[in-house]
């Protein structure tokens, strides 16, 4: 959305018309919170209720990017691999914590494998 559209959106909604569709949606119990409206589906996902750790340096994500596309697949991330974790995403100099994933049998992902 441009600049021009987006100033025409937020002069709608402060309009009285604006106004009034706005307490319209409300009292046909559309909910307006935005948690609400960006959160994905995430049932069907194989990584829902997953815990993830990441480990060396990404290539295609930053680390606050890969972390955001794991919450939005369902699952969580934490710093340290223990036997909770299900999943580790390895990138390049990954470290003993790959090493530790390993030895623990927990599965390794790359980037691309959360694509």
């Amino acid at each position: 959305m441009g600049p021009i559209v987006a100033q025409s959106v937020h002069q709608f909604f402060q309009s009285d018309a604006g106004k009034e569709t706005i307490r319209s949606l409300k009292e046909h119990c559309v909910k307006m919170s935005e948690e609400t409206a960006t959160k994905p589906p995430v049932a069907a996902s194989r990584f829902a209720g997953k815990t993830f750790v990441i480990t060396g340096t990404m290539a295609l994500f930053s680390r606050t990017e890969m972390e955001e596309r794991i919450r939005r697949l369902g699952g969580k991330t934490t710093s340290s691999v223990s036997r909770k974790t299900d999943f580790v995403v390895a990138g390049s100099n990954p470290g003993s914590k790959l090493e530790k994933a390993r030895d623990l049998g927990i599965e390794i992902l790359s980037e691309k494998d959360l694509l």
